[in-house]
């Protein structure tokens, strides 16, 4: 099965021998993997992975689908719809509360909202470019494994403050690293008096451009002297940050579907976020997902998958 599932991955998204082996030594589990066959082929396949995240207060759990593909000559017969509402059907047996994803392509968000899914996850970028404002009380430094644990507890423990978040494991940070490092990158960490003050996770996009999937900081100066360094280090004329999203300079970026919506509702109450309980039951499910996640403050964060 496993490599029925690697072979379809392949002709499908074109990724790289090296990507395939991390994302099927690490994430792949038999038992999150949903398929269809045909002539005892799988002809559609998907990955349910499982996440938790806070939620005002609360932590939930959360299905990532990931690894949506089907055999080109299968393709347009209705495979991937029975599938993706076999997958719904799944978490709601495992008790998930909800179910994410990001959609590969723009098209794909009109196709994952019939199942459902609304955008509530955005994202925004910033550029910078080279200057000399680092601070030098700052070290930065690459992470390695000495420096890890203390890396991922800082990491950690921002994501952990975050009201609406998805959240990841060590093994999981660790996954994150390793992919970063497989595309010429790597995760580092400011240091001022030997305390973590700030992290981002880079990769080079050509000679003269950095990315930065992630960025987290104590204070303004770690943020500027983590991009100056890594500008400096990969020789870069230029970052593109990702950031936190703004309602004024935002894109779509992840979906959302609701599976337990009496759960929200009574966390959502008790939480004081909203009061009128008959209002929130007769609510669309479009307009509840969004009224669940404060859709219109751009609160709602993910990152960090291996999309």
């Amino acid at each position: 099965m496993k490599q029925q599932v690697i072979d379809l991955w392949k002709e499908s998204f074109g990724d790289s021998d090296e990507f395939i082996e991390l994302f099927f030594n690490r994430v792949y589990k038999e038992e999150n993997t949903l398929t269809i066959r045909k002539n005892n082929q799988i002809i559609s396949v998907l990955q349910i992975v499982p996440y938790e995240m806070t939620f005002w207060g609360a932590k939930v759990t959360a299905g990532y689908i990931c690894g949506v593909c089907t055999l080109p000559s299968e393709r347009g017969k209705g495979w991937m719809k029975q599938l993706m509402q076999e997958a719904i059907d799944e978490m709601q047996r495992r008790k998930y509360i909800l179910t994410v994803l990001i959609p590969a392509s723009e098209w794909l968000f009109n196709y994952y909202h019939k199942f459902g899914y609304t955008t509530i996850f955005d994202k925004s970028e910033e550029i910078h470019t080279q200057s000399d404002e680092k601070n030098e009380k700052i070290r930065i430094v690459a992470v390695t494994e000495i420096l890890f644990d203390q890396a991922y507890d800082y990491y950690n423990r921002i994501q952990q403050q975050r009201e609406c978040a998805i959240l990841h494991s060590a093994y999981d940070f660790e996954t994150i690293q390793k992919e970063c490092i497989l595309d010429g990158g790597n995760v580092w960490i400011a240091l001022q008096n030997s305390k973590i003050t700030g992290l981002a996770l880079t990769v080079p996009t050509s000679n003269d451009e950095l990315y930065i999937k992630d960025i987290i900081y104590d204070h303004p100066e770690a943020k500027t002297s983590i991009i100056q360094s890594v500008l400096d280090v990969y020789q870069a004329k230029s970052a593109k940050v990702r950031i936190p999203p703004t309602p004024a300079n935002s894109e779509p970026y992840g979906m959302a579907r609701i599976i337990d919506k009496e759960f929200l509702i009574q966390h959502y109450l008790s939480a004081d976020i909203h009061a009128d309980i008959n209002a929130i039951r007769h609510l669309g499910d479009t307009i509840f997902t969004l009224t669940m996640f404060q859709y219109d403050q751009r609160k709602a964060f993910m990152n960090l998958m291996l999309d």
